[in-house]
């Protein structure tokens, strides 16, 4: 006998890609333009999209003031359909209080298209703004095509073409991209690593490795944020976001917290996230709470190039990883990520794609870095380089890989295309000639966070066991 999926009455629930909580704010700059990139996991019919005039500090909501909001949604690119709401005050702003203002457009985007939102924003009092994870000389968080503009003095309004110019890293984007459909529809809360400090962002601008699992088939709001605690999330204050959850704009939470939780102990931890938990369910008893195991936390005094040489944190991640695999309260289900990395339970990062290798022997070369051309003027030692080999130089180039040789001695002195464009923001600047790389470090460098070739273990593994439970 089959097991049949829930039958969910249709309602506006999240539908699209890219939607994050405001981080960052400026009192100063009182006038914002952007136009942010999102995917359609649902045909989105009339969709409803709701902009949040308040912003997370720390693991708590402020707010900076009333004011004004107009946006346009183009689809197809070059096609500008203005929100109803600004329509009918005559094609201009309406009034932008504290709290969510949902807009509506009456247009209809096909599931799998991407689209753009155009706000143009005005706060006396100062601005808010979604700052991804990353921020500046960052890998991650910004998609192409994403473009803000920030100023004291009045914008031109864009809202109907023409040129958005700073690709600065920060952006205003929806914390709801919604439709009426029956289908899961997902919010993930979490640290940097959910944020996007994995280092991955995939073709459509999905950061961290939960929303490029579930960005490829679901709409997802991201609500990750970088060095916060459970601890201090479960005390602060969430009236606004409260009130989106009530609303049923998504069916499923995902929780990844408790890597910065360093001085709990396991069970201490464990009843934060039943706190978490319960908090939710509180709000929308119909809502499905995942938590997640998490990956390895060490450092290492050799480049992380071997096993041996990692010291496990005194975190006890092992002994909560095994709460959450036999249940924690008030969550439905485990995700185990962190056997998607660690499936022996060792409590260290592999060195290589294979889990089972002990040691990896690095390259040590010198080379220059522009664009996506590295430059290798002298191999020290080590393996020849080579198509999917990991680098790193001394200036934080991070989760670049060698796509293919372009010129030279095969595997040493020559050229190289690597999988990202590196020189100029929101990459840092290129890397001058002589600098020296390795290729250690393969699927962390930091021992907090992975590199790409270890997020992509996750994903590959046990990205089709997160899906499975969006079913739930």
């Amino acid at each position: 006998m089959s097991e049949l999926l829930p039958i969910r009455a249709p309602a506006y629930r999240q539908a699209a890609t890219r939607c994050f909580p405001p981080l960052t704010w400026n009192a100063s700059l009182a006038w914002l333009r952007a136009i942010t990139g999102h995917v359609a996991r649902r045909r989105l019919t009339n969709p409803r999209v709701v902009y949040p005039n308040w912003r997370m500090s720390n693991a708590s909501e402020a707010s900076t003031g009333a004011g004004s909001l107009k946006v346009s949604l183009e689809y197809p690119a070059g096609v500008f359909t203005l929100a109803n709401e600004c329509i009918a005050a005559g094609a201009a702003a309406v009034a932008f209080p504290s709290g969510n203002l949902a807009l509506t457009f009456n247009v209809t985007v096909p599931r799998g298209a991407k689209f753009w939102l155009r706000p143009l924003v005005n706060i006396p009092s100062g601005i808010n703004w979604t700052q991804m994870a990353g921020g500046n000389n960052s890998d991650y968080g910004v998609a192409p095509g994403d473009f803000m503009d920030i100023s004291t003095g009045v914008l031109a309004d864009h809202t109907n073409g023409g040129v958005v110019g700073a690709a600065n890293g920060s952006l205003y984007l929806p914390i709801v991209i919604a439709t009426e459909h029956r289908e899961p529809a997902p919010i993930i809360f979490g640290t940097s690593r959910t944020a996007g400090g994995t280092y991955i962002n995939d073709r459509n601008g999905d950061a961290g490795i939960e929303c490029v699992i579930l960005g490829r088939n679901h709409g997802y709001t991201n609500h990750g944020m970088a060095a916060t605690l459970l601890s201090v999330w479960n005390s602060g204050n969430h009236t606004y976001l409260g009130q989106l959850i009530a609303a049923g704009y998504w069916t499923h939470a995902i929780n990844e917290y408790g890597i910065n939780d360093t001085a709990d102990t396991a069970v201490v931890l464990a009843g934060r996230r039943t706190t978490f938990a319960t908090w939710i369910k509180g709000l929308s008893p119909e809502i499905v709470v995942i938590g997640e195991t998490l990956y390895p936390r060490t450092s290492s005094t050799d480049g992380y190039v071997t096993k041996a040489n990692q010291a496990i944190t005194t975190q006890p991640v092992a002994e909560f990883n095994n709460l959450v695999r036999k249940g924690i309260a008030g969550e439905d289900y485990c995700w185990d990520a962190a056997d998607g990395l660690d499936p022996a339970r060792e409590g260290k990062y592999p060195v290589t794609r294979n889990p089972n290798d002990a040691s990896y022997t690095p390259t040590l070369f010198t080379a220059g870095l522009s664009g996506t051309t590295l430059t290798v003027s002298a191999v020290a030692s080590g393996p020849a380089l080579g198509v999917g080999v990991p680098i790193s130089a001394t200036v934080a180039a991070t989760s670049l890989w060698i796509v293919r040789q372009l010129t030279g001695t095969t595997g040493g002195v020559g050229t190289y295309e690597v999988n990202r464009i590196h020189s100029g923001f929101p990459s840092p600047n290129a890397v001058a000639a002589g600098t020296s790389f390795t290729t250690a470090g393969y699927t962390t460098r930091d021992g907090l966070h992975l590199e790409w070739f270890g997020a992509e273990m996750i994903v590959n593994n046990k990205g089709p066991a997160l899906l499975y439970l969006l079913t739930a």
